[in-house]
């Protein structure tokens, strides 16, 4: 993967949520977070990096609140399959609005592009039937 090309020079975030409990992520070098440190190339531009545990979402809602002050360009993670649906829509449309781009170690670009066309389909739907009721 060539994470390190597309964040070189820019803000960054990373989010991770853990897998399991009391799962260590650096682990000696062979944790999630070494590994995205590692492909990041250095840690110097990494701005913050949320973690949270299995099943709970606070550090992302840090996240998103960076994310809307406009604080940082990329967010990378390690999956976007870690975050729950409702809790993805609201990042997408924060990133959007900010112009933040989302990146995952796991997913391509092109996955993520989908995921977040699809999600903006389903908003732009929503306000439209809103609209008509309201």
């Amino acid at each position: 993967m060539q994470i390190e090309s597309k964040v070189r020079g820019k803000n960054l975030a990373i989010y991770l949520r853990k897998e399991r409990v009391n799962e260590n992520l650096t682990n000696n070098g062979l944790g999630r977070l070494k590994w995205l440190e590692f492909e990041i190339g250095s840690d110097k531009i990494v701005k913050k990096i949320y973690i949270d545990e299995l099943g709970e979402t606070k550090k992302l809602d840090e996240a998103i609140e960076l994310i809307r002050n406009k604080d940082i360009k990329i967010l990378l993670l390690w999956s976007i399959e870690d975050i729950e649906i409702n809790k993805l829509v609201e990042l997408v449309q924060v990133c959007t609005d900010s112009r933040t781009k989302i990146l995952s170690f796991c997913e391509s670009d092109d996955y993520i592009r989908n995921i977040k066309g699809c999600i903006r389909q389903y908003i732009r739907k929503r306000l439209i039937k809103y609209k008509k009721t309201s």
